[in-house]
């Protein structure tokens, strides 16, 4: 349990806030004044279109604000770890959900010196009791997102035919956003069991690459 604790400490000290923070830090200044600059446009166009529900202009600004973020936001990514996806071209795509390779390398970078390879499969050991005694139901199956769920099929359904198009479009867009944004937040908040297995992962990782002790 020692070697999992120390290890597991090193883990935690790499979260995905962190990384995503350090995009913005590291992008350029043209960058990053374009990304604030998409999100205020989104926001005012998204505020404009529940204002004015039946201005369909304001919804494709919206999408469109939104769009401009995400390319944008991906252009910072690759500028931010330009380095990594030279170094590791394959592995940084596979592995780009959650910045999971980026979190890894910064992971076996505290491991070096720290970490022998003795204390790897202890804690490999220890996680592998943990992880078949531990079972959190995934963020698909939450209640909230259930519910979402339930209510955008019901405004498609009987309800939708009674009420004015406007309203049904409204509605339908609320619940839409509410279900991405509850969607991102609940999916942003881990299960022990997924850091578990993420950090099952980066041990059996660095574990075959023999870091020094």
């Amino acid at each position: 349990m020692d070697s999992f604790l120390k290890l597991y400490g090193l883990y935690r000290s790499v979260p995905r806030w962190k990384v995503a923070l350090s995009i913005y830090q590291g992008a350029s200044s043209r960058l990053k004044w374009l990304l604030w600059s998409t999100k205020a446009f989104f926001a005012v166009f998204a505020s404009l279109q529940f204002i004015l529900i039946s201005n369909w202009p304001y919804f494709l600004l919206m999408l469109a604000a939104a769009c401009a973020w995400g390319w944008l936001f991906y252009k910072a990514h690759k500028s931010a770890f330009s380095h990594e996806y030279s170094a590791h071209p394959e592995r940084m795509k596979y592995f780009e959900r959650d910045y999971q390779y980026v979190r890894y390398l910064q992971f076996r970078e505290k491991l070096n010196g720290v970490a022998s390879r003795q204390d790897i499969q202890g804690a490999l050991a220890f996680l592998s009791e943990q992880i078949q005694s531990n079972s959190v139901p995934p963020v698909s199956s939450h209640p909230v997102i259930t519910f979402l769920f339930a209510a955008i099929f019901a405004i498609l359904g009987s309800a939708a035919g009674h009420w004015p198009a406007k309203y049904t479009v409204a509605s339908l867009l609320v619940l839409l956003v509410l279900l991405y944004f509850s969607y991102m937040i609940l999916g942003a908040v881990n299960t022990t069991q997924s850091d578990l297995k993420e950090f099952k992962r980066f041990l059996l990782w660095a574990r075959d690459e023999e870091p020094e002790a």
